[in-house]
């Protein structure tokens, strides 16, 4: 019996409380599975990571996840004959799994994972990767590698994995990274204060500010920033093609954010991890993503927005992700500006959600509405070009770029 073999015999059969108590993920139980489970002493050679690569492959498509098979064949179908034209910027790997990360494709979900299979979480003992804060997530010092395929080495080690890309509509990346960081307080100060600039006859507080760019004028940022150098874009709002070039990366799996949960799971459980999403359900999810984007944006802007205002911001975004229904800001506006702390403002958040929590297709609904209102509001010239510039994501993952359809959802 093969080391690889054993791998999967303990993946497999080890229980899942021993399984959540390993410190280190899937390392710690491979050692103790195989050298005492199954007596297994040799080491992994280089054969056996692609021979196990080769098997999770055929699981993908064999095993009955028809949709995963689907959205691979077409992507290969699409990049038949060519490499595509964007590079493949950071790639994370853990034992025979990669990732290539997407800005605003689900990207802080999959870091905190593998930041905390490779132990990487800046000296905390965690018991599961959504214990990690926003910023511990993205900031401070890193120990785990971003592998890059323009270096060999790196090229060898991740085409020798099964990796996987999240994709999303580039419409609705577009309007998450608008509010993720221009609505909320996130780049004000760079992006924010660049696009007012622009502005005609714009206010002093405005520029010293960046606050206050709209949706339209964020589209036309990024339009005529990318048709002169699309690299340049900030990865929030540049084409998937630029950030993780499918056609070069070669997914086994692509996953995409309409079915983030549904896809995250079936990925960690091909792993071998689904243990990691135990007592995760989507109320903690949304409790999670209240905590951390308030956590992230609710800071002093006295000069910009008072307390109260960048609240109903904040309270605003989360009806715009479906997560507080419309009408509930009223229990926000019936408190004073100075009773608003963070904590207050997050225990207000959370008695709204668990008041009156949706259905999925509720808040689906209450998403596309918003969309679609947010769309409305912008030229059609720029529209059409927002369309152009992103073609290829539309393509390679089969989204409709149809913005007749996008303003009738």
């Amino acid at each position: 019996m093969t080391a690889v073999r054993c791998l999967f015999l303990c993946t497999r059969r080890v229980s899942r409380p021993l399984a959540a108590m390993a410190a280190v993920g899937m390392i710690t139980l491979t050692v103790y599975c195989c050298t005492t489970g199954h007596k297994v002493h040799r080491k992994s050679t280089s054969d056996d990571v692609a021979r196990t690569s080769q098997i999770l492959h055929a699981n993908v498509v064999d095993g009955g996840a028809s949709v995963y098979a689907a959205r691979r064949r077409r992507l290969q179908q699409v990049c038949e004959g060519n490499n595509g034209t964007g590079r493949t910027e950071n790639i994370l790997v853990y034992r025979n799994m990669s990732y290539g990360v997407v800005p605003k494709a689900g990207c802080t979900f999959w870091i905190r994972v593998f930041r905390f299979l490779h132990n990487d979480t800046r000296g905390r003992s965690l018991d599961n990767p959504f214990q990690m804060t926003r910023y511990e997530a993205h900031g401070g010092p890193r120990k785990i590698k971003m592998y890059r395929l323009q270096k060999e080495e790196d090229r060898r080690v991740v085409m020798a994995t099964t990796r996987f890309m999240v994709a999303r509509s580039p419409f609705t990346r577009l309007f998450s990274a608008y509010i993720d960081k221009l609505y909320l307080p996130d780049y004000w100060s760079s992006a924010g204060k660049t696009i007012v600039s622009r502005r005609e006859n714009a206010s002093s507080r405005s520029l010293s500010c960046g606050h206050d760019v709209s949706f339209t004028e964020f589209l036309g940022h990024v339009v005529d920033v990318g048709e002169r150098n699309v690299v340049s874009l900030n990865g929030h709002w540049r084409p998937i093609e630029h950030a993780c070039n499918p056609c070069a990366f070669k997914p086994d799996i692509v996953a995409t954010q309409e079915t983030f949960s549904r896809d995250s799971r079936f990925i960690l459980e091909r792993f071998g991890l689904g243990h990691l999403l135990q007592n995760h359900s989507r109320i903690d999810h949304v409790l999670d993503e209240l905590t951390i984007l308030t956590d992230w944006n609710y800071r002093p802007h006295d000069m910009c927005l008072t307390r109260k205002q960048l609240a109903g911001r904040l309270w605003r975004t989360f009806q715009i992700n479906g997560y507080l229904t419309p009408g509930s800001e009223e229990l926000l506006e019936a408190e004073s500006s100075e009773n608003l702390t963070k904590d207050k403002l997050k225990q207000l958040m959370f008695r709204s959600y668990q008041d009156s929590i949706s259905t999925k297709q509720e808040s689906s609904a209450q998403r596309r509405s918003y969309l679609r209102q947010a769309y409305a509001s912008v030229p059609r010239g720029i529209l059409d070009r927002v369309v152009k510039l992103f073609r290829n994501d539309f393509l390679y993952f089969d989204y409709d770029s149809s913005v007749d359809t996008l303003l009738q959802m």
